[in-house]
């Protein structure tokens, strides 16, 4: 597979050209970082999803903090030779 480098290079060209004279400004038009309530289908889900994520968060946190683990009970029992003690 080759590439036309020379055919890349005017594609960038004209796309530059097109964006300096504003015929693909209106791509650009919307944001999502500048809209200030968007009521669209996928705004409500990401905030639904990203509720729900902090909620799952937040709740397995005070679980985690409530829970009362247990301690393992066990007998352990291991003979130290007297050679390893200071005198």
């Amino acid at each position: 597979m080759s590439v036309d480098y020379e055919n890349t290079a005017a594609i960038a060209v004209t796309v530059r050209r097109k964006r300096e004279n504003g015929h693909l400004s209106r791509y650009r038009q919307r944001s999502v970082f500048s809209q200030g309530s968007s009521s669209g289908f996928g705004a409500r889900l990401t905030q639904m999803l990203l509720i729900l994520i902090l909620l799952v968060g937040v709740g397995g946190a005070v679980y985690l903090g409530l829970w009362d683990l247990p301690a393992p009970t066990q007998t352990v029992e291991k003979v130290i030779p007297n050679d390893r003690f200071a005198r």
